[in-house]
């Protein structure tokens, strides 16, 4: 977890960790944002499409955020639907729509810092700059 990174996503109050009874069910609830800083924008704009779908639809965001981590070298967010509130087949398919959008922008943005990056393989997937890559490289190579 990195301290005050899911304070930036106040804007977002059913991102907010712990508002339900028995926090910790999820990944999310117990260890936050999984992922680097640089990603930030990316999860702020994947919120900001959530709210407006819903916006569009008439209704509260009424999703339960998981789990926010780097898989492969991407962004992932998973989310749980209420189970008083399941959604119909065209929300459904259109929150998926909005999460693989910004998963595939992810391997354009640098994790660590945010600036235009590429997907970068070597012991495991990445998405870093030019300057993050060089950093990661020189200190595999110190150790």
């Amino acid at each position: 977890m990195i301290p005050n990174f899911e304070q930036k996503l106040i804007d977002y109050p059913w991102m907010k960790i712990s508002r339900y009874e028995g926090a910790n069910h999820h990944p999310y609830e117990a260890w936050g944002c999984e992922c680097g800083r640089g990603w930030l924008n990316l999860i702020r704009g994947m919120c900001q499409d959530l709210t407006e779908l819903y916006q569009s639809k008439g209704k509260e965001v009424n999703l339960v955020p998981s789990q926010i981590k780097e898989k492969f070298g991407t962004l992932r967010l998973y989310i749980d639907f209420p189970f008083d509130e399941e959604p119909d087949d065209e929300l459904r398919s259109a929150v998926r729509q909005i999460l693989s959008k910004w998963e595939e922008a992810s391997v354009t943005v640098c994790e660590n810092c945010g600036n235009e990056g590429s997907l970068r393989r070597g012991s495991w997937l990445q998405t870093l700059c030019d300057k993050c890559y060089k950093g990661l490289n020189k200190e595999s190579e110190e150790n």
